[in-house]
């Protein structure tokens, strides 16, 4: 009987933890998909046969009444940031980032990103068109929860 009632607490406590997780994302999306991104600067920019790579300092602006927070203990971390123009695949950072705090109608900055760009995906957006607009670039975070990745885009 001791068992049972420690197998039902427990299931419990997992399913609490699951919804509680579900919740979290999902106002994280809703903030994400609100939130501007613009790059701040570039360095450290190296070239060879195939990809491009250098650091990009972004910032990070919140307009809504509610604070993006990834934080605590490396429960929640961002993997990964992906960058695509029309649905394609334009390069990578990829980061290990485990506390992030925009607050509500505020801004954050986020200095050497590493990214990674393959000289194939860049040409093939040029001769796809010859300008780039900033409206047509995507930005895709990959933010792992308690082992369990999830797809934020905005």
């Amino acid at each position: 009987m001791k068992a049972k009632k420690i197998a039902l607490i427990a299931g419990l406590a997992v399913v609490g933890l699951a919804l509680f997780t579900y919740n979290k994302v999902n106002a994280l999306k809703q903030v994400f998909e609100r939130m501007t991104v613009w790059p701040t600067g570039i360095s450290n920019i190296k070239l060879n046969l195939t990809t491009l790579s250098f650091k990009l300092d972004i910032s990070v602006r919140n307009p809504t009444d509610t604070a993006f927070s990834v934080t605590g203990a490396s429960i929640a971390t961002l993997k990964r940031i992906v960058v695509s123009r029309n649905g394609k695949f334009l390069g990578q950072a990829d980061v290990d980032i485990s506390d992030i705090e925009i607050p509500a109608y505020g801004t954050s900055h986020f200095k050497d990103l590493p990214f990674t760009v393959s000289l194939e995906n860049i040409l093939t957006n040029i001769l796809d068109d010859t300008t780039l607009n900033i409206n047509e670039l995507s930005i895709t975070a990959v933010i792992e929860v308690l082992g369990q990745s999830y797809t934020i885009s905005g």
